[in-house]
């Protein structure tokens, strides 16, 4: 096995989920992730924690099976690995199916985040080298490792200690950001204003999402105002969503272009009465991630 597998499960069972003896964890992932899935469940029961692996696969639509929603309800941590096979193997399906799928799934987001907010739930997803994220980035399968265990500090000699001092850094940005009242972004087609006064700024080390380097908040819900131009495709289920372009009033999208993918952007921001506002704005800090 690759040594960089072994120390990516490290920092994610002792650092970013820091497991304890007795602890009950799910991990989930595809059978691509099958390497870091066994390296963590055998990490896991060294730890003294009681895993249980989800391997995941396709489901009927809307369907969400009992025993799934019962560990979401019971577990004290997930783990899940992103990667998979085939990263287009949505690209033909209706976008009406697609909403349909997310609505269907919304009990187990609600179970998740209810859990979370009340600290009941700690949570950690990382992406798994694999061939066909590869092949979207235009890397061969080395390249791409190196990419990804470069982006998570995985190639040093001791990563924990690397995201200990990233958060310590970051904490000092947050600092910062927590005092002010409005954040303004402007470039090519862009020129978006909200209010951010009296929100909380998150520090983002490897604690949730790995790997890391952001810092978020969540702004005023209706102050988002004017309009934005993405020059990277939102990619949802492995549909490209190319030149998305938003315009803002009172904190919704009153308007959505896109030049492909524009009948799939409609569906994702009616899936529900929160989809049309802005849930999130955040800064990279990760310089690893070109």
């Amino acid at each position: 096995m690759d040594n960089r597998i072994k120390k990516h499960a490290e920092v994610l069972l002792k650092y970013s989920l820091d497991i304890k003896k007795g602890e009950k964890l799910l991990i989930a992932g595809d059978l691509v992730t099958l390497p870091l899935i066994k390296e963590s469940y055998r990490l896991a029961v060294e730890l003294g924690a009681l895993p249980q692996v989800m391997i995941n696969s396709e489901e009927q639509i809307k369907y969400v099976p009992a025993s799934i929603k019962k560990a979401f309800e019971t577990v004290d941590a997930s783990l899940s690995f992103f990667g998979g096979s085939n990263t287009r193997m949505l690209s033909n399906v209706n976008p009406e199916k697609i909403k349909l799928s997310a609505q269907g799934f919304s009990e187990i987001t609600r179970i998740f985040f209810e859990r979370s907010a009340k600290k009941e739930l700690k949570w950690c997803c990382t992406m798994f080298p694999n061939q066909a994220n590869a092949q979207e980035a235009n890397m061969s399968i080395s390249e791409y490792e190196d990419f990804v265990y470069g982006a998570g500090y995985i190639d040093r000699k001791d990563p924990i200690a690397k995201w200990k001092e990233i958060e310590k850094k970051q904490e000092g940005i947050c600092n910062i950001l927590n005092g002010k009242k409005r954040l303004r972004i402007i470039s090519k087609d862009t020129d978006l204003k909200m209010s951010i006064e009296g929100r909380k700024w998150v520090n983002c080390c490897g604690k949730a999402n790995f790997p890391d380097g952001e810092v978020f908040t969540g702004p005023v819900e209706d102050s988002a105002e004017g309009h934005i131009r993405f020059s990277f495709p939102g990619i949802y289920g492995g549909r490209e969503i190319e030149d998305i372009q938003l315009t803002f009033e009172k904190g919704k999208v009153i308007k959505a272009v896109a030049a492909k993918g524009e009948e799939l952007l409609e569906q994702l921001l009616e899936t529900d009465k929160g989809a049309r506002y802005v849930g999130e704005i955040a800064a990279g800090t990760n310089y690893n991630i070109q």
